[in-house]
């Protein structure tokens, strides 16, 4: 039995399996996912028995298709949080702009 709503996790030989188990999303990480993923992978970093971590995902179609594209038009690619993204950063113009050590 698993203890997660998005992941399925065994353990067996020292080996912990983690299975994306959203296959009608194709497995898509979504922000539940994402929290059952961290969850899942602090109890596996937690058990001294446990040697490998193993990832799978469930059905036919893909391992995990990426990110959950029907929460991102809420979210920041970065954050997660509900705020939509941001214009690009300066910094990244500014650091391009710097010259190169010689």
């Amino acid at each position: 039995m698993s203890a997660y709503d998005t992941l399925l996790y065994d353990v067996t030989d020292g080996v912990a399996v983690i299975t994306f188990n959203r296959h009608e999303a194709r497995n898509a990480l979504s922000r539940a996912a994402l929290a059952d993923l961290r969850a899942a992978l602090s109890v596996a970093r937690e058990d001294d028995s446990i040697g490998a971590v193993v990832f799978t995902g469930a059905g036919e179609k893909a391992f995990v298709a990426g990110a959950d594209i029907s929460q991102l038009r809420s979210s920041s690619l970065h954050t997660g949080s509900s705020r939509r993204c941001s214009a690009p950063s300066t910094r990244w113009s500014r650091s391009r702009s710097r010259r190169s050590p010689q």
